[in-house]
């Protein structure tokens, strides 16, 4: 997970990442638990 959210966190394109819980048994609900990314400026630069 560690490997994933470091390679995740390079990409100037990623504006939003979070980590999701997934379905238990036949509930089809998830939700995130954390999030890896969050940024709200754009990387005009790039």
């Amino acid at each position: 997970m560690r490997t994933f959210e470091t390679a995740i966190s390079e990409f100037q394109e990623a504006m939003e990442c979070y980590l999701m819980s997934g379905g238990v048994a036949q509930v089809t609900t998830s939700f995130a638990l954390r999030p890896i990314i969050y940024k709200t400026a754009f990387p005009l630069g790039h």
